[in-house]
């Protein structure tokens, strides 16, 4: 939903508007409070508070995590997870894996960021302890380069989930130094888009395995949707995704 805070909405953006702060306010008591004082008839975008990143980060807000939420600012928001927003996040994860094809035997490479707030390491390590079939957890996080080469050929990681920048940088190692390792079957994106020229590049190391998304997810969000299509192995950078509903 695009919207002009220069004047009044069109009455379809005032009614969407409407319900996102009215649910806004009844599931969260930092929207509680800080949309104490918004009318229930939202016209403008003006009549919105603006967010204040250092209450909505507040350390006394009770909580089981917090996480980073990256941004390009110097200052990136962080956002207050739940026990049961972790467990319901690594399900999600498992369903994802299924579907898009972890097999019994799988040596899964977890090239996801880890510490410093990051939560991606932590959601597939903790979505493999719940995997529904026995798989190998290969937890590599961003460790060196020749480090992630030497676990994926030491122990035939059939499996790799990374950020797209990660793991071409990692193919870029591999085919500079000639190590091109014969056991990847599948290749899992997530965070960000891989585009055709990426995908070229996953080929030259990587011809035959699959490449596909894991799952659409943010950490303010959580789970938004799964990828329709199981895989994606031709030259398109589209992928639709079925919104988690």
């Amino acid at each position: 939903m695009e919207l002009d805070d220069s004047g009044p909405m069109p009455l379809e953006h005032m009614i969407r508007m409407q319900e996102l702060v009215k649910l806004a306010k009844e599931n969260s008591p930092y929207y509680s409070m800080h949309y104490e004082n918004v009318p229930e008839t939202i016209s403008h975008l003006n009549q919105l508070p603006m967010e204040d990143h250092t209450s909505f980060g507040s350390p006394t807000r009770v909580c089981h995590q917090r996480s980073g939420t990256g941004g390009t600012t110097a200052v990136p928001k962080t956002s207050f997870i739940t026990r049961q927003e972790l467990r319901e996040g690594g399900q999600n994860v498992v369903n994802c894996l299924t579907r898009a094809g972890l097999r019994p035997g799988d040596h899964v490479a977890n090239l996801l960021n880890g510490g410093d707030l990051y939560k991606g390491f932590l959601d597939l390590s903790l979505a493999l302890i719940e995997a529904t079939v026995p798989i190998l957890h290969l937890p590599i996080g961003v460790a060196p380069l020749n480090a992630q080469a030497w676990t994926i050929r030491t122990f035939s990681a059939t499996v790799l989930v990374s950020m797209p920048t990660v793991v071409c940088r990692l193919v870029d190692y591999l085919i500079e130094y000639k190590e091109l390792p014969n056991t990847v079957r599948l290749i899992l994106y997530i965070g960000k888009l891989l585009h055709n020229d990426q995908k070229k590049l996953l080929r030259q190391v990587f011809p035959s395995a699959h490449i596909g998304p894991l799952q659409y997810v943010s950490v303010d969000g959580g789970f938004i949707g799964a990828p329709d299509s199981l895989l994606i192995n031709d030259d398109s950078d589209a992928t639709i995704y079925v919104v988690n509903t």
